[in-house]
């Protein structure tokens, strides 16, 4: 099932094109920065997560253990998060500091952070606190970045990361449709939202090629350490995910 693509005006950035490995030149355009956390604190405190107030004080809705697997586009393998994986986050884009500019961590500094935060990850995928994917390209079979979802009672929160060899091919946004996909099907009807700074045009845009829309959100505030040590606004994007 598909979900309709709200219209929106291009953005443009003023750098070069880059063939990354393994796409065609021509399906390459400016993309985006990224909105997941590959190396959060395992705290499920939602105050944590950096969750706004208003969603702060709902509860886990676990969906049946059995509804998680692996997923697949066109492109990308959707796999289920495995130590085996901890080589290509971490050398692709954890220990990237330009695609952690306006996330809410640090790059990570040795391989050995990666893997605590895998196995953090690994522990709230058992739970049920957290889905995730690590996305591989079909085609060289490298794994170039993370899609999460954290389910609530009411609402479901999307993030992601990509590489920046991978920016500018759409590969954000098809992860994130295979993903939507999913929840319709096995967490719907839920409101999914993800948010990005007000500077991060680029991920953004991906939202709103999801079909999300802007929303007001009371205590949106976060601290990026990347980018300042003041919390800073954040812009809220919201969908309605059902299967009828």
């Amino acid at each position: 099932k598909s979900y309709p693509i709200r219209k929106s005006i291009e953005i443009h950035r003023e750098r070069p094109y880059r063939r990354p490995p393994g796409i065609p030149f021509e399906s390459c355009r400016p993309v985006p920065q990224t909105s997941f956390n590959p190396n959060p604190n395992p705290n499920p405190n939602p105050q944590h997560r950096g969750l706004p107030t208003c969603y702060a004080a709902e509860t886990m809705d676990v969906p049946p253990s059995n509804a998680f697997g692996p997923l697949e586009s066109a492109r990308i393998l959707l796999a289920v998060p495995t130590l085996d994986h901890i080589d290509g986050i971490f050398t692709s884009f954890a220990s990237d500091a330009e695609v952690t500019k306006f996330l809410m961590w640090s790059p990570a500094k040795t391989r050995e952070d990666s893997e605590r935060a895998m196995r953090a990850r690994l522990v709230r995928i058992e739970s049920g606190e957290e889905f995730s994917w690590t996305l591989v390209l079909r085609e060289t079979e490298k794994v170039f970045g993370n899609i999460a979802l954290w389910p609530r009672s009411k609402r479901t929160e999307i993030g992601f990361a990509i590489a920046r060899d991978y920016w500018g091919c759409g590969l954000a946004v098809e992860a994130c449709r295979a993903v939507v996909n999913w929840v319709a099907t096995n967490l719907g009807p839920t409101q999914l939202w993800g948010s990005c700074d007000p500077e991060n045009l680029q991920s953004s845009r991906v939202l709103e090629k999801l079909g999300m829309i802007e929303v007001e959100a009371e205590g949106a505030n976060k601290v990026r350490p990347n980018f300042s040590s003041e919390p800073r606004d954040s812009r809220i994007f919201e969908l309605v995910v059902s299967d009828a």
